[in-house]
């Protein structure tokens, strides 16, 4: 008989042989970004693009990304999934090199918008098609396990990046992030060709339903919070702790990454044995109370309270964003996945992006210590806005 993601190599079994496969693509693909991340100021200043526009550039991959979120998860539902991510892959090869030889403020554009476009699609991907390989009951779990890869890639992206900068020089850096994604894409190249499970529909006029899973706008909505709170915590922190006299703080981060690796290795399972909410709201509650810490935080004992700080953020995100996952992924038919993960990370674009933005102001009127305090009350907000939710569900259910 021939197998099938519904078949399931994956009946009970976590570790098989696909889910293996997407981790390592997926480890590689964002150890590339974290790696060439850092290098691009340096790089766009040593051709002679101004600062000004060297933000820009920079920052029009994520703009990119974003915008393209919704039609990513269309074209993931629509086409074969392995197809989707050997072509974004191959692009995002193309990008990678184009950076170590291009000159000049148009090509580099171009090149950064290309790279947010295949960005946002082979994530998009990349979490629906591991969803088709889980086990049924160890969704979050496996969840949890797949975002190791990422948090290895943002420890020692960076770090990697600038060795070979000065050892080898930027080029050679840029070519050796493409070389490591291609080694993905090879990876890629073996996993299994779907997808019989996919029904034949008939042709129909796009629609906001093919972009955004409204069964998913609950968790993308918690996304949106969530994200909010790393993002002003990743942006923020270092200034925040030299002004409570901790001259560097990269141990905070250090401190982070190696808990959240814990917590995602040990407690993404939570999830799938307990309930969303077991798991939800005390995760909540830890990462609403390291914001508290980080407000009050004085010159008398900064170094434990940021140290308790970034114990409790890692504790509660490392076991809440896997199981925010698993629900995303699994409130839609396997048919929808893309639609489905596409909504997820747009959440958590708009998050990053706008809190960010937004906690740039809270700072210019009350401070670090102010902002920190505000920046608890979306991800409070929104537990209890998804409290009332669950309720309302229940009481509709009941009727």
């Amino acid at each position: 008989m021939k197998r099938t993601p519904n078949n399931r190599e994956t009946e009970g079994r976590l570790l098989n042989k696909s889910y293996c496969l997407l981790f390592a693509t997926n480890l590689l693909l964002s150890l590339t970004l974290y790696l060439v991340n850092p290098l691009m100021s340096l790089h766009l200043e040593e051709t002679g693009i101004p600062l000004g526009t060297a933000g820009a550039i920079i920052g029009s991959m994520s703009i990119a990304s974003m915008l393209f979120r919704p039609a990513s998860g269309w074209i993931c539902d629509q086409f074969p999934r392995k197809l989707v991510l050997l072509v974004f892959t191959a692009l995002t090869i193309v990008c990678l090199c184009g950076y170590a030889f291009a000159q000049g403020e148009t090509l580099f554009f171009t090149l950064r918008i290309l790279h947010g476009v295949s960005f946002g699609a082979t994530t998009t991907v990349t979490m629906a098609f591991i969803s088709e390989y889980l086990p049924a009951g160890r969704v979050s779990e496996g969840m949890g396990y797949f975002a190791l890869g990422q948090s290895v890639a943002t420890a020692a992206g960076p770090s990697l990046g600038l060795f070979l900068r000065q050892t080898t020089g930027g080029k050679t850096a840029f070519l050796a992030a493409a070389l490591i994604a291609s080694m993905g894409l090879v990876l890629e190249a073996f996993l299994p060709s779907p997808h019989a499970s996919k029904p034949k529909t008939h042709a129909h006029k796009l629609c906001v339903r093919d972009l955004i899973a409204a069964e998913a706008l609950p968790f993308a909505l918690l996304t949106v919070a969530l994200s909010a709170a790393n993002g002003v915590e990743t942006s923020y922190i270092a200034a925040y702790a030299q002004e409570c006299g901790v001259e560097n703080a990269g141990w905070y981060f250090t401190l982070s990454a190696v808990t959240l690796f814990l917590a995602r290795l040990f407690l993404g399972r939570l999830s799938d044995r307990k309930s969303f909410a077991a798991v939800f709201y005390p995760g909540a509650a830890l990462i609403c109370l390291s914001f508290l810490l980080l407000a009050f935080c004085t010159r008398q004992a900064p170094v434990f309270t940021l140290a308790a700080a970034s114990i409790l953020k890692a504790l509660g995100v490392g076991t809440v964003q896997p199981a925010i996952q698993a629900g995303c992924v699994s409130s839609v038919p396997p048919a929808r996945r893309g639609a489905a993960s596409s909504t997820y990370y747009i959440g958590a674009d708009l998050g990053q992006g706008g809190a960010t933005a937004a906690a740039g102001g809270i700072i210019a009127a009350e401070g670090y210590s102010g902002m920190f305090f505000w920046a608890f009350i979306p991800l409070a907000v929104s537990a209890i806005l998804y409290f009332c939710y669950r309720r309302f569900q229940k009481r509709e259910a009941s009727v």
